[in-house]
This record gives C-alpha cells, sequence and structure tokens, in this order.
C-alpha cells in the first residue's frame, strides 16, 4: 500500500476557525512504503513542502494540518472533491 504527505490548507480571511473548511492537497511524489517513512521524510524535507504549499495556495493559507495518509484516504479525498465540484456547477 502506498502511503501520501497531503495537507490541509485553511483560508486566512479572519473568520473563526472552522468557518471555512479546509482544502486538501495530495503530493503525489514521492510515495512511500510506511507511515515512519512519510514522517520521516516529511519532517527532514519541512521547508520544500511548506513552500510547495505557498507556491499552489498564495499567502491567504496556511497549512492546518500535514499528514501521511494511505491511498484509500487519498481517493476518498478525491471522490469527495469531484461531489463538490459538481455541487458548486449546479448551483
Amino acid at each position: 500500500m502506498k502511503i501520501y504527505i497531503v495537507a490541509l490548507m485553511a483560508l486566512l480571511n479572519g473568520q473563526t476557525d472552522g468557518f471555512e473548511p479546509p482544502m486538501a492537497f495530495v503530493f503525489t511524489q514521492p510515495t512511500f512504503s510506511t507511515v515512519n517513512e512519510c514522517k520521516s521524510y516529511a519532517v527532514a524535507n519541512s521547508t520544500t513542502l511548506l513552500l510547495k504549499l505557498y507556491e499552489e495556495f498564495g499567502k491567504n493559507y496556511r497549512p492546518h494540518m500535514i499528514s501521511c495518509v494511505d491511498e484509500n484516504v487519498v481517493e476518498q479525498i478525491q471522490q469527495n472533491n469531484v461531489v463538490e465540484e459538481r455541487e458548486e456547477l449546479e448551483t
């Protein structure tokens, strides 16, 4: 089973925490065989990961949580994003 690094990004808009649902970003490379391997990489490369998140989201978002998760969780995140996009298009 593959393990991925996933970041949940929170919008910095002056609102109370939890007002805006966090957005997920999945680092598709590298992947890992174990959670411990993933955690070690994330700690050793935290600056690189944070720079990538800043590049993707800009200054209005901050990392709310960075986790190492298995491919089943990544699939669930992707499915939820597809459902949310459909709902936004239908409104």
